[in-house]
């Protein structure tokens, strides 16, 4: 009676761990040389190699059924340059021989639910305002981005936020909603937040026929 309750009990095992989805393992090495002439690290029309937004990760979802599954990625930033990597921003560059740096799941990392209700997450995620910028980005990640940190007189900031609750709509009809909220968890205020939504970013998308408008908000504490 034992061997068949072990029997069964392995048999389950099986057929649950073949239900699970493989993870997808992803990536990118972005590497270009860039001549910049930007006045702003005391020289003129250098030279320099970029690591531009260069990253791996891991994702996948699995079935839960009536049409629900749970999502989850990891995304690593790295690099294999940072004499270039802050190309307007001397003071975090390092020298050849240093080596590069950051290398941290401190990019899009979140577990989630999705279904025909669209997509709730919980993480690290960029705002719903990035999302909405992204697309009109024809520059992302090379040396000609618009995002704040690659060019300081840029008027676009560009967040991802820890402690992330998002959700994001179904499309209808091209029309896509965007909502976020994060604790300030001292990040942006010394002394902290108090509340669950002292983030908070909306954006609305518009995506058809080849036309695209958005409309984002990011308000940081």
């Amino acid at each position: 009676m034992k061997k068949s309750i072990l029997a069964i009990a392995v048999a389950s095992l099986a057929a649950s761990s073949a239900a699970i989805a493989e993870p997808t393992v992803y990536g990118n090495l972005h590497i270009s040389l860039n001549q910049a002439d930007n006045d702003v690290d005391g020289a003129d029309n250098n030279l320099k190699v970029s690591s531009n937004t260069s990253a791996i990760g891991v994702k996948g979802s699995e079935d839960l059924g009536n049409g629900l599954k749970a999502i989850y990625q990891i995304e690593f930033n790295t690099r294999a340059s940072t004499t270039g990597g802050a190309l307007n921003n001397p003071a975090t560059s390092v020298n050849h021989v240093g080596g590069s740096a950051n290398v941290a799941a401190n990019r899009n990392t979140f577990v989630g639910l999705a279904g025909d209700f669209g997509t709730v997450l919980v993480g690290r995620h960029d705002t719903p305002n990035n999302m909405n910028q992204n697309k009109n980005n024809i520059f992302n990640d090379t040396a000609a981005d618009l995002k704040d940190g690659r060019n300081p007189a840029s008027p676009f900031t560009w967040e991802r936020v820890d402690g992330t609750i998002a959700y994001v709509s179904p499309s209808f009809s091209g029309l896509t909603a965007a909502v976020a909220i994060g604790p300030d968890e001292t990040t942006y205020n010394p002394t902290g937040g108090d509340g669950l939504a002292d983030h908070w970013s909306g954006a609305l998308m518009y995506n058809n026929a080849g036309l695209y408008a958005g409309l984002g908000f990011l308000s940081l504490d």
